[in-house]
């Protein structure tokens, strides 16, 4: 769990970097200062402070800062870009080669955030089929029919608990059939009043792996493969991603993170009614790329104190489209191309 004290700043659509000093930052624009509280702040500057201008409802009307940043107590600076449209999990069973008189078996794992609650290692079921019998004088050798096999093995997924989060459908590949797994978009959670209930994050992905083997089910073989008796060869075909970034997603995460904080007035009701002083600088329709920074606070003196350091993060939202521009000025400031690459 990260006990990161974090500080959120949302910069505004096609407004640039504040210049001069903080106190001349317009409401909402955003500015890298070095720690004299003058702009710009460059790579020569050792410390440096993220600062934004507070919009007029916002109490009092000074200055939003970041707490002085030491290049050299930098742990973490990344950027995560935004997703602006989701996917599924897709994965194809095919080249079926079970033989009569056999036992075949296709284990599932399923994830979501919430399995994962209930199961440790995924909601793990297994189908298990018996080829027919050889016949009296049959060649064993002979490959029972593939599209029989599949019709099965299709119709026990589906019928299973497991169509709750995938679907299986039999697909004609080339002379023979394939067995495609699609996984399901989960229902998401309404967004809540609650700040703990934070439903960007996944919560509707299913991720889901699957596993083709001759002889009974074993929780071995729910595991890893065995290289020497599969029936089948499992391909992933797509995997899954969710939207990141979205307005929706950084308007909570401004309410979380009390985007507005103010040394008079705290109330992190999500309800704006009942925040007077809350003001996102957020634009409906907009994605934005995350810029994080987490650092180690600059110790004032070098007394010893009881007590132990909290490490803080600063998180900037910037509109995908400017996101490039401001990473070329952050990276000049940060020089922190070796702290950590993006991902």
């Amino acid at each position: 769990m990260d006990f990161s004290l974090t500080t959120i700043f949302v910069k505004p659509v096609d407004v640039a970097l504040g210049t001069g000093t903080t106190s001349a930052l317009t409401p909402g624009q955003i500015g890298l200062f070095n720690k004299g509280f003058q702009t710009p702040a460059t790579g020569a500057s050792l410390e440096f402070v993220v600062a934004q201008g507070r919009k007029p409802n916002e109490v009092p009307q000074t200055t939003k800062k970041s707490d002085l940043i030491r290049r050299s107590n930098i742990l973490r600076y990344s950027r995560s870009r935004a997703v602006t449209s989701a996917s599924v999990k897709i994965v194809d069973v095919r080249g079926f080669t079970a033989k009569c008189g056999e036992e075949v078996t296709l284990t599932l794992r399923v994830f979501s955030k919430y399995l994962n609650v209930s199961y440790a290692n995924g909601l793990t079921k297994s189908f298990t089929i018996q080829t027919p019998c050889c016949g009296c004088g049959a060649d064993p050798c002979v490959e029972v029919a593939v599209g029989e096999l599949v019709d099965q093995f299709v119709g026990l997924i589906n019928d299973s608990v497991l169509g709750d989060y995938l679907t299986a459908a039999k697909v004609a590949d080339g002379d023979s059939f394939k067995i495609t797994l699609t996984a399901k978009e989960l229902e998401q959670d309404p967004v809540s009043s609650s700040l703990d209930n934070f439903v960007y994050d996944g919560y509707d992905v299913v991720d889901f792996y699957a596993y083709a083997y001759k002889g009974p089910a074993t929780t071995d073989d729910a595991i890893v493969d065995s290289c020497c008796d599969v029936f089948a060869t499992v391909e992933t075909v797509a995997t899954p991603t969710h939207i990141i970034g979205s307005y929706p997603e950084i308007i909570q995460l401004e309410k979380r993170y009390y985007s507005y904080q103010t040394g008079v007035f705290k109330d992190v009701n999500c309800d704006p009614d009942s925040n007077p002083v809350y003001a996102s600088n957020a634009v409906p329709g907009t994605f934005y790329d995350q810029f994080l920074i987490t650092f180690r606070p600059v110790r004032t003196t070098n007394t010893w104190e009881d007590a132990v350091d909290l490490d803080e993060t600063v998180l900037i939202y910037v509109a995908v489209d400017e996101a490039d521009d401001f990473a070329t000025a952050l990276n000049a400031v940060v020089g922190a191309a070796s702290i950590e690459t993006e991902y």
